[in-house]
């Protein structure tokens, strides 16, 4: 169950890290990509805290994942967010 919650770190990071990198208007591109490429490695594929939301409305996860899945998200967006960052500052002139 821990590898869930990993992989769900680790696919929402990569998603941040690419919105933040390539920009927001290629969003739906990288995300569509992303859940094409990594749709089988994921149990939920909700990378995104309103995804996680629209799970728990139609009962695909229960509240406690729910929590989880916002506890996972957040930081892992950060972590992405700021990579990219670092990324364009320190290459991308």
């Amino acid at each position: 169950m821990l590898s869930i919650y990993f992989l769900e770190f680790i696919g929402t990071t990569l998603l941040a890290f690419l919105i933040s990198l390539i920009g927001k208007g290629y969003a739906h591109i990288i995300l569509g990509t992303t859940l094409l490429f990594t749709g089988t490695l994921f149990a939920n594929n909700c990378f995104n805290p309103a995804i996680a939301l629209c799970y728990f409305f139609t009962n695909k996860i229960t509240f406690t994942k729910f929590i989880y899945y916002i506890i996972i998200e957040f930081p892992s967006a950060l972590t992405g967010f700021m990579f990219a960052n670092y990324i364009k500052t320190k290459f991308i002139f």
